[in-house]
Formats: C-alpha cells, sequence, structure tokens
C-alpha cells in the first residue's frame, strides 16, 4: 500500500518582489527536498503566495495558494499536516502591527487545529507592543521546533516560553543553497549600493558618501533596487545625481550571477550581505535593521555604519580598509555553512521521529 503524502504549508512573504525573501523560500523548498528522501512519507508543498509570477524558477514543485482569499488559505491550514514558518521574519511589530496580528492568526488557527507548527530558520521581533509579546508566547508554547537564524531570535523564543529542548541555533536559509557561488575571474571594478527608502537628510548624506567613493575608488557605482516596489523611487532618483546605472532582477538566476562581477557592496538590504559573504566579496551595511546588525557581529561590526557615524568619506574610508575587515571570511563562512547543515539534520531528526 503506498504511503499517503504529507502537506506541508509553508507561511512567509512571499510572491511580493523582495528577492531575499523569494531566495529564502528557494533554499527551504530544496532543504525539504533534501529532506524528503530520508523519511518514509513523500511530502506535498503549498506555500502561501501574493504573486506567482515571481515563483516560475523555483527548483521543486509546490502549489501556491493565493493570499488574498481567507477563507481558501484557512482551508488549506485545516488540511495541512505541518505549518512551516521559512525564513524572514514573520513575527515582528516594527514593520507593520496589521502584518503581525494576519500572520499570527493563520498560525492560531493551525494550532487549535493542532497543526504542529515549525519554526525554519527564520528570525524572531522585535516587538514594540507588550501584547505582541503575550500572543506569541501563547503561540511559541505549542511550536514544535523553532530553528532560528540568529542566537538573538532563539534566546527571545525561549524568554517568550517555548521549550528550549525545542529550540535550536540555525543560520540563514539562503546560506544553504547558494554556497557554490564564486567570483569571477574577470577583471572588475564595479561596487555595488543595494538601497531603501529613507528621508531626504540621509538620502542627501548616502549620494554624497557614494559620489565620493566613486571619484576615491575609481570604481563604477551601481543602485541596485532589491524589493523593485519600495526601492525603485530612491534608487533612479539617487542613480539620476551621481549619474550611473540602477538595476532590478526580473528572474531569481539573475540575482546570484550579478554578485560574481562585483568588487564590494554596500547595503541597506540583508540578503545582499549574506550572497556577498558567500560569494567572498567585502560588504558593508547601513545600521537600519536588527538582522543586519546581529549578521554584522561575525566580523565585530566593523563593517556597520550608524547614520551618526557617516560623513562624506565614510564609504572610501571603508573600501579602502576591506582587506583588513574580512581577512576572516573564509572561517567565518565556513562556520556559517556548518550551522546551515545543523540545522537540516536537525529538520531531518525531527521528521524522523515524527
Amino acid at each position: 500500500m503506498p504511503n499517503i503524502d504529507k502537506k506541508i504549508f509553508f507561511l512567509g512573504y512571499y510572491g511580493f518582489g523582495n528577492w531575499g525573501d523569494e531566495l529564502s523560500l528557494q533554499s527551504i523548498l530544496v532543504d525539504f527536498d533534501h529532506l524528503s528522501q530520508h523519511i518514509s512519507f513523500p511530502l506535498t508543498y503549498l506555500v502561501l503566495v501574493h504573486d506567482e509570477d515571481g515563483c516560475h524558477h523555483l527548483p521543486v514543485d509546490f502549489h501556491p495558494v493565493p493570499r488574498r482569499n481567507i477563507f481558501t488559505v484557512l482551508s488549506k491550514i485545516t488540511r495541512a499536516d505541518y505549518l512551516v514558518v521559512g525564513g524572514g521574519s514573520l513575527l515582528q511589530d516594527t514593520t507593520s502591527l496589521r502584518s503581525f496580528m494576519y500572520y499570527f492568526l493563520l498560525l492560531w488557527w493551525a494550532s487549535i487545529h493542532h497543526r504542529p507548527i515549525i519554526f525554519y530558520r527564520c528570525g524572531l521581533g522585535p516587538f514594540r507592543h507588550p501584547l505582541s509579546q503575550r500572543f506569541v508566547s501563547l503561540l511559541l508554547k505549542k511550536t514544535s521546533l523553532f530553528i532560528s537564524r540568529d542566537r538573538e531570535s532563539s534566546q527571545l523564543a525561549i524568554g517568550l516560553g517555548c521549550a528550549p529542548n525545542r529550540v535550536f541555533v540555525g543560520t540563514d536559509p539562503v546560506i544553504s543553497n547558494f554556497s557554490f557561488l564564486s567570483r569571477s575571474s574577470d577583471e572588475f571594478q564595479r561596487i555595488a549600493f543595494f538601497v531603501r527608502n529613507c528621508d531626504e537628510t540621509k538620502e542627501k548624506k548616502l549620494t554624497e558618501a557614494l559620489d565620493y567613493l566613486r571619484i576615491g575608488s575609481k570604481c563604477e557605482i551601481e543602485l541596485v533596487a532589491f524589493h523593485r516596489e519600495y526601492d525603485q523611487s530612491i534608487a533612479t532618483r539617487m542613480a539620476t545625481t551621481l549619474g550611473c546605472q540602477w538595476k532590478y532582477f526580473q528572474t531569481l538566476p539573475e540575482v546570484g550571477s550579478y554578485f560574481s562581477h562585483l568588487n564590494a557592496i554596500f547595503t541597506m538590504r540583508f540578503h545582499p550581505a549574506i550572497l556577498a559573504t558567500l560569494i567572498d566579496i567585502p560588504w558593508f551595511a547601513i545600521d537600519v535593521d536588527p538582522k543586519i546588525a546581529s549578521f554584522s557581529r561575525w566580523w565585530n561590526q566593523k563593517n556597520l555604519i550608524d547614520w551618526n557615524d557617516l560623513s562624506q568619506d565614510t564609504f572610501l574610508e571603508l573600501y579602502n580598509h576591506r582587506q583588513q575587515v574580512f581577512k576572516t571570511n573564509a572561517e567565518i563562512k565556513s562556520h556559517l555553512i556548518r550551522l546551515a547543515e545543523e540545522s537540516q539534520e536537525r529538520l531531518k531528526q525531527y521528521f524522523l521521529k515524527a
């Protein structure tokens, strides 16, 4: 008699055109596809998406669940065998309290229908509202497995009531399936700046620092809108002021290949820092996001830039010392890959016992 397949419902910020989330989804699906080779039952993947068009190049077959019909989403969750929060930081209320409540209610729906909940290589928090913490605490007490992408998220999960024997420190899912990337052997003198929206004063400071970097480094500067919907306006404005190009990606394969021709990156987005690490490109980040600050601790935050410290020559000064800052990158990358492998093994052991 053939084994009945188990349905895995993936919950995430997928299909919104943010390439960090799409890269995470690709990596998580590949992890589960590898997992399926070691367990005794087949897996079927259901993925909550905003727009299916951004998911054409994913390497694993799955069934998209459009989020616009909440009753369909709830029905699919009820009929799933497991619910997986994959990558990202869905449970946080600093971006949007409305978004937090949406994802919390979906998870709570799974919980009251006794569906095992797995947090897989994702972040947790931060929380501004005490009520948010109380809601999350109720949920974490019912969570079956919590594998974080950083130590801070694991500590927060335990602090909010998740059983310590169910919590493990991992790393971002993108590290698993993009460690094969390598830099091009061609000569390249291009620095990419991955931008995100900010106020007019900060935009002016960034533009001045990039212009100084362009002149001092004699490199081509390119602005990148990693999340086109939110980043395009500022990217085009800054590119016009600097007299340089700006870029966005149309497909997932474009993303990895783009990095192989860069000399360095400066970023306000998280996942470009991860890809740069994997491809041994020096990277520097503006401190605009807790997950960027957390990841930067691997380099003792010598590549993290506070707004208050940003001046005209900051970028060039960092660029000129890039080899010193990143002299331990190979060692750090090796450790991150080990954490990724441990995350995959924890997931496998959980399902082997299921």
